[in-house]
């Protein structure tokens, strides 16, 4: 089968698996994306009942699940361009479907249908970013298995990334003498199929340019919103304003990334002359907040993450009273906790 004819199959069954199993599928995003945000420990998955499986596409007799896990330690995949990422292992296996006698050999699925599941469940924007790991010799990426595994790197921001060149895989990999292959993007990925031809499988994507520096006087800055509250938007946008101007904290302050959740924001930083990277979260205040007293009941502190101000206030006063306060935690080396600490 040619690589056009496998990629076109595997789009199919992709097609298929999505019309099938909305649910299972919206289930196990949200668990990527929780991943992604909260950076949870890498035992904490889906339950099995709740995973994605079902009748393989080719062969109704085998059923087809899909496994996951990830590591969420960014300090074995530092780099100035990946920022605080997480390294997502997804196995698509087959077995025996309910009902029917075990066969004399174990039931396989074929690679077309196992990329198609990967790209079902992971969706195009982040399926595209994925490698293809096979381990023992003699190394065969597209021999039918009962079990195919592969691989894909997501930043802080929900970006999906290329893998860096010096990449340890068997320490995320768990295997000794993996091989790894590049997936085919889908043909409507212009930007990255232009990219692989031009630097290769393990470069950073195009336009990802390193976080943290500065060009144009203003500061490179990850900025993502996730179900925001509509009235926080205003003070966010102010906060992020603030944030790209060098030094607006601390010139020992390097921000990298800004997520509204919600009411809630997070904020990437590194410190001058460190390569950790730690996180600080705080509210962000909607209009009403801003133009009323907290009740009795309601301390500042919960209501605009420092300890008092002026009222009424707007968007950019808010944020330029969070920086102030911010500025304190760095010069007594109280804000912000280290992330992608290894799990206990």
């Amino acid at each position: 089968m040619s690589t056009t004819d496998r990629l076109e199959e595997s789009l199919q069954v992709s097609q298929a698996v999505s019309s099938a199993h909305q649910n299972e599928i919206s289930r196990f995003r949200n668990w990527v994306q929780r991943a992604i945000i909260a950076g949870f420990r890498s035992e904490d998955r889906i339950a099995a009942p709740d995973r994605l499986r079902g009748p393989s596409v080719v062969d109704r007799s085998t059923t087809v699940s899909v496994r996951h896990s990830f590591s969420p330690t960014g300090r074995d995949l530092a780099s100035p361009t990946l920022i605080s990422p997480r390294f997502f292992r997804i196995e698509v296996r087959s077995s025996i479907s309910p009902g029917l006698n075990p066969a004399s050999t174990a039931p396989t699925v074929t690679y077309s249908e196992a990329e198609g599941w990967l790209r079902a469940a992971l969706g195009p924007h982040w399926a595209d970013y994925a490698y293809h790991l096979v381990s023992g010799s003699p190394v065969n990426f597209y021999e039918p298995a009962s079990s195919v595994r592969f691989a894909v790197i997501i930043d802080s921001a929900g970006s999906p990334l290329l893998a860096p060149t010096d990449l340890e895989w068997p320490k995320f990999t768990k295997q000794d003498d993996v091989a790894v292959r590049k997936i085919d993007p889908h043909p409507q990925n212009r930007v990255l199929i232009a990219n692989l031809i031009r630097n290769g499988p393990f470069d950073v994507p195009s336009g990802k340019q390193a976080r943290g520096i500065i060009r144009d006087k203003q500061i490179d800055l990850i900025v993502m919103m996730n179900r925001p509250e509509p009235s926080s938007i205003p003070a966010f946008r102010a906060l992020v304003s603030a944030l790209r101007t060098p030094a607006r904290v601390d010139s020992r302050f390097l921000p990298l990334a800004a997520t509204l959740n919600g009411t809630t924001g997070l904020v990437e930083f590194r410190r001058e002359g460190h390569e950790q990277v730690f996180h600080e979260a705080f509210p962000v205040p909607t209009y009403e907040h801003l133009t009323t007293v907290p009740s009795s009941s309601e301390s500042w502190t919960a209501r605009f993450g420092f300890p008092s101000m002026s009222i009424p206030a707007t968007p950019r006063t808010w944020a330029a009273g969070l920086c102030a306060h911010w500025r304190e935690g760095v010069a007594y080396g109280g804000l912000g906790a280290p992330i992608d600490r290894k799990p206990s």
